[in-house]
């Protein structure tokens, strides 16, 4: 099993259980789930490049576009 299907299956059996928690923020397995869903669909459109990294980050952490990070 990878890590992208542990995220999905810890989503539908355990959604609000916490998968991450970074400097106070926590986050869910559903909530993982989707942002690693939203950033996995902006990458395509993106396609590969130097940007990559830090829009994973950036959707993972939910911290860019004012929600406490730089854009």
């Amino acid at each position: 099993m990878n890590i992208t299907q542990h995220v999905e299956r810890a989503s539908r059996l355990f959604p609000s259980r916490t998968a991450l928690w970074f400097e106070g923020t926590v986050t869910t397995y559903a909530q993982l789930d989707d942002r690693a869903g939203r950033a996995a669909a902006v990458l395509r459109t993106l396609g590969p490049g130097f940007h990559s990294q830090r829009v994973i980050w950036c959707m993972i952490m939910d911290v860019c576009a004012g929600q406490g990070g730089e854009t």
